[in-house]
């Protein structure tokens, strides 16, 4: 019997520890906040494209014709039927509520951000206003 088994004790492999070193550790938290910096302007930008007044916030108007260029889009005739525009107008409104968290029906820079990097995080793909904003985010 060697010495490292005992009699009734299973051989345990040692694990060994990985230390980071600062200098990796201070790379990483500079390439993170590179990476903020990013989303923060791309955010912005989206942010300002949308708000067409530039008054500093979005309001029901803005944000429907920001839906209605995204619809159209997706349509191949770029024309909307009254059908399709009353989608946008139930969807916008549906969608101002969910971002307009102090209820005043105008998006504030802060309201509209926070709602995208939150629908960001949760990787919400599946709604197609995402689709649209990854689809401007990433160009």
């Amino acid at each position: 019997m060697s010495q490292d088994s005992k009699p009734g004790t299973p051989n345990t492999p040692k694990l060994e520890v990985t230390q980071h070193t600062f200098e990796e550790e201070s790379l990483w938290e500079t390439e993170l906040e590179a990476m903020r910096k990013v989303l923060e302007n791309k955010l912005n930008k989206l942010f300002d494209e949308t708000d067409t007044n530039n008054d500093g916030v979005i309001d029901l108007e803005e944000f429907r014709q920001s839906l209605i260029e995204h619809y159209k889009e997706r349509k191949s005739k770029g024309e909307l039927s009254a059908k399709d525009l009353s989608k946008v107008e139930k969807k916008a409104m549906k969608l101002l509520a969910k971002f307009d968290t102090n209820a005043d029906q105008k998006l504030s820079r802060e309201e509209f951000q926070e709602y995208l990097r939150t629908k960001i995080a949760q990787d919400d793909s599946e709604d197609s206003w995402m689709e649209y904003f990854n689809n401007k985010f990433f160009q």
